[in-house]
């Protein structure tokens, strides 16, 4: 606040500090919602009993692969499905398990989804073990991308 003669003097307002007080205990609570919604938006990822054992056999502790590709969205998911998991001796050898606002509820375990589920299911090629496709149907927020590569880290 300005005086009449331009000098600043600082204003004590009880209704302030009060107001801060209460900021102070929706801050304890809104970091409790922060942490409860982190957990419920981890990514998980579910490998084959196989492929976890080759990973904890790993001197880096990731799968290795010579070729890994990734199909995102119901086009590029679809092509992947007719062209390529048709054509070739694919088993299912993971699946990403997640909850964001468009993905609500991945209750599903590891295999193939049904038909028209949101998922993201890794396949592995039976003739050369190192070639991987992920087919990802389920949208993956902003915030879980981070996450899913650095727990799919081939």
């Amino acid at each position: 606040m300005a005086t009449f003669f331009g000098e600043v003097v600082s204003v004590y307002s009880r209704a302030v500090e009060e107001d801060e007080e209460d900021l102070e205990d929706e801050n304890e609570e809104d970091q409790q919602i922060r942490k409860e919604m982190e957990q419920k938006r981890e990514v998980h990822i579910e490998w084959c009993p196989e492929v976890s054992q080759s990973i904890k056999n790993s001197t880096d502790k990731t799968l290795q692969c010579s070729d890994f590709v990734l199909a995102v969205g119901p086009n590029a998911a679809g092509f992947l499905s007719a062209y390529i998991l048709n054509s070739g001796n694919w088993a299912v050898v993971g699946s990403t398990l997640l909850w964001n606002e468009r993905s609500r509820d991945s209750s599903r375990k590891l295999g193939v989804p049904t038909q028209g589920e949101p998922s993201c299911v890794f396949y592995r090629q039976n003739d050369c073990p190192s070639v991987l496709i992920c087919q990802c149907t389920c949208y993956i927020a902003e915030d879980q991308l981070f996450q899913w590569t650095e727990k799919v880290r081939l």
